[in-house]
């Protein structure tokens, strides 16, 4: 089972959120540099001919990487698949647990849905391209409706949070020191501003601090 896309849609910008929650382990395809060794013949990685590989292809793709364990890396390929197809210039995705299984990255609408049509035109041409020879647009047609019924059906998350964005409430104020200076919103009735450095206790600070005690106290 591959990872589901997911969206939190924050008007013109989408966090896109890959839930590998329930993934698979998935088929293990050859690497590119591996896929070029079937091709030329080469069943030996110390082949002389490894040389010329590297320098005409790269070192991209010749060491899997590690995952540390089957949904990480599902979601890992559904991240580098949604990269390949325009849906992010992102390196990496945003981990939002421990077992990385669920991820996220930053998207728009119009990048989203041009990504999925450009997923469902390689999956196309590679299982039944010879089905769509002479037709009219190919398979980009039938590309199209696929990616937009699957854009249709996205989940929308709006409750969504990253556990990693810390929030600040009056509970655990208590023990914090502040670096800078507290300074009350408008001057006391002397005209001199509240702070922590000329020692006075104006309106603004004793607001804050009597809203720490009524949460403090359940109340």
């Amino acid at each position: 089972m591959k990872p589901i896309i997911k969206i939190q849609n924050n008007g013109s910008t989408w966090r896109v959120i890959i839930d590998g929650t329930n993934a698979t382990k998935p088929i293990q395809l050859p690497t590119p540099y591996e896929w070029k060794k079937q091709q030329l013949g080469l069943t030996e990685p110390t082949d002389e001919k490894r040389q010329t590989l590297l320098q005409r292809y790269g070192w991209a793709g010749i060491e899997r990487p590690e995952f540390m364990n089957d949904k990480e890396e599902a979601v890992s390929i559904e991240f580098d698949s949604l990269c390949h197809a325009g849906a992010t210039t992102a390196k990496e995705l945003n981990w939002v647990n421990e077992d990385h299984s669920i991820g996220y990255f930053w998207s728009t609408r119009e990048k989203l849905l041009a990504a999925f049509t450009q997923q469902e035109l390689n999956t196309l041409c590679a299982q039944s391209g010879d089905e769509y020879k002479g037709q009219e647009g190919g398979a980009l047609p039938k590309a199209k409706e696929l990616a937009q019924d699957k854009f249709d059906n996205l989940e929308n998350l709006q409750d969504f949070v990253d556990y990693k964005n810390k929030r600040v409430s009056p509970q655990n104020l208590e023990g914090c020191t502040v670096a800078g200076t507290i300074c009350a919103e408008k001057p006391d009735d002397n005209g001199q501003h509240t702070n922590a450095q000329n020692g006075f206790l104006g309106s603004g600070y004793k607001e804050a601090r009597a809203a720490q005690n009524l949460a403090m106290s359940g109340l």
